[in-house]
């Protein structure tokens, strides 16, 4: 639209865009003393583009956004009432107006892709215009910049809209000529690859922030635009990880304009400098997050108290009434305490905030899963301890068949478990110079659903090896003793149910024999077995499976 005026495409408005700017620009915002201004955006403010085809991913630069084709059309039965009459009426001349009257028209084309990303070009319109004629538009887009057209901010749904508000099968063509020469034919629209929605207004716009340069899908929600004066407004509320359509309105943007309204201060947040309060002599400092008292020209923010109130076994060393205190541990307290705190803007309603901190010990360390171990499919999984502490010492260490990879827990607070066998206990601790808190979490595996490998557990193995069969029965039969040659005896015929196991040594010799087995597992003792590597072969309703065994004492 925006190009259309500026270069009078189909009979736009040239020169109105800057027409327009100049007037925003002359208007300024609001300077009467006492106004405090505030803004509301839809946009997200963390960065995030305009969603992609079916709401999947995001868009990027020159996407076509809507192929629209308008032509007409007729039923078979209208073509042969006007050749019929037509001949009818005024011979074979009659019949090529029929024909005429029944060719079918393009009446409109048009290909719209948005705008280009990071100093890339392309088209951005072709169309077709049965009365106009073609036109192509293209553009660069800005070096430093996504697209205006899929930059975070509040969106609308033109394209989407034009294909449920534009024209339908069997409207009436619109023009009076072309109706009268085409009668009897109707519209027929085709609408293609609709990207739904489109950026209407940028966040960057809608918060007014400096350095118009910028790059529109930067990442904004790292700072207070207040307290870095990038915006002229006191407050501002924006969406931080979806866009919304232009204009809407929900809880959270409800609840902050309605208490700057009703002049409600905004609920603090309350950050400290550690998060178990035991080193540096047992000294912590807490702040509120984002806090200023920054100023825009000719304005400040209304003056502000800050009340703090300190729970047990914690002695306030300074700060009260600003908006950082500096606290102690008393003694050697070891538990939880509270730091709360009031805060109260000039003219405003006050809010409150409190902050439950560790003293002492570390809490018990989480365990949270990235790639599920089950022992079988993911035979590694990816783990992390949930709220990493970097101040704090972590050790991670594992038992039975399991395996800590690496060199345990990487400075992201995640490690890695090898799993195999029965399985094991993982074990987590967290160190500071107060105590230790330790976390367990076990892992038990009992073969693989629909996998014919046997288990073995441990594997290595030193004075003994368990065999999971994964049967129903829980009887053994026949079971079988070390082989002390090579001679080879023909095993029983499994049954469905029952298992022949197998166990050969590295020069192929029978290890261990054992017939028709319907128990679940077999222990085997291997205290006598050499070191070295071992074939376990299970053969169960004509299939044979192998697995391998090490043995090392």
């Amino acid at each position: 639209m925006l190009v259309a005026h500026h270069l009078g495409f189909l009979n736009g408005a040239p020169g109105y865009r800057d027409r327009f700017q100049t007037a925003i620009n002359q208007l300024g915002f609001p300077e009467l003393g006492g106004v405090r201004r505030v803004a509301m955006a839809n946009g997200s403010l963390g960065g995030i583009k305009q969603l992609g085809y079916n709401g999947q991913g995001q868009a990027s630069g020159c996407q076509e956004a809507l192929n629209f084709k308008l032509r007409t059309g007729q039923t078979a039965a209208a073509t042969l009432g006007k050749l019929f009459f037509g001949f009818l009426y005024r011979g074979p001349l009659g019949v090529i107006i029929g024909g005429l009257s029944s060719l079918l028209v393009t009446l409109t084309t048009a290909s719209i892709h948005f705008t280009p990303d990071y100093g890339g070009y392309c088209e951005v319109f072709n169309g077709y215009a049965f009365t106009k004629g073609s036109a192509s538009v293209s553009v660069t887009g800005r070096p430093s910049s996504c697209g205006y057209d899929v930059a975070p901010g509040g969106y609308r749904s033109t394209q989407q809209s034009i294909v449920e508000e534009g024209p339908k099968k069997g409207d009436l063509i619109p023009n009076a000529f072309l109706r009268f020469v085409l009668a009897g034919q109707y519209l027929v629209p085709e609408y293609k690859n609709v990207l739904s929605n489109h950026a209407f207004i940028p966040t960057v716009s809608a918060l007014a922030l400096t350095n118009p340069n910028r790059d529109l899908a930067e990442n904004l929600s790292t700072r207070n635009l207040v307290c870095s004066q990038e915006t002229p407004f006191d407050a501002y509320y924006a969406p931080l990880t979806l866009n919304e359509e232009h204009v809407t309105l929900n809880p959270q943007n409800v609840t902050f304009i309605t208490d700057e309204i009703l002049r409600q201060t905004p609920t603090p947040v309350i950050v400290g400098n550690v998060r178990v309060i035991c080193t540096n002599g047992g000294v912590a400092t807490y702040r509120i997050k984002e806090d200023c008292l920054a100023t825009r020209s000719g304005a400040t923010q209304p003056a502000t108290t800050y009340s703090w109130t300190i729970g047990p076994n914690l002695t306030l060393l300074s700060g009260q009434g600003t908006a950082s205190i500096t606290v102690r541990r008393v003694g050697t307290f070891d538990g939880r305490s509270t730091v709360q705190v009031t805060v109260t803007r000039a003219g405003f309603a006050p809010a409150t905030a409190a902050l439950s901190v560790k003293i002492g010990s570390p809490d018990e360390p989480g365990i949270q899963t990235l790639e599920p171990l089950d022992g079988c499919a993911n035979l590694v999984g990816r783990f992390q301890v949930y709220d990493f502490d970097s101040a704090l010492s972590y050790f991670v260490t594992a038992t039975g068949s399991l395996r800590i990879l690496g060199n345990g827990i990487n400075t992201d607070g995640t490690f890695s478990v090898k799993g195999g066998g029965r399985g094991g206990v993982v074990r987590v601790q967290a160190t500071n110079s107060c105590g230790t808190a330790t976390t367990l979490q076990g892992f038990t595996f009992y073969g693989c659903p629909g996998d014919a490998r046997p288990g073995l557990y441990p594997n290595p193995a030193d004075s003994f090896v368990e065999l999971l069969l994964s049967t129903e029965s829980a009887s053994l039969v026949g079971l079988g003793t070390p082989a002390e040659s090579s001679a080879k005896t023909t095993p029983a015929t499994p049954t469905n149910s029952s298992v022949n196991v197998t166990v050969y040594n590295g020069q192929g010799r029978v290890q261990y024999q054992a017939e028709r087995v319907t128990a679940p597992s077999l222990r085997l003792d291997t205290t006598t077995w050499p070191n070295g590597l071992y074939q376990v072969v299970r053969h169960q309703a004509g299939k044979i499976t192998r697995q391998q065994l090490s043995i090392q004492h």
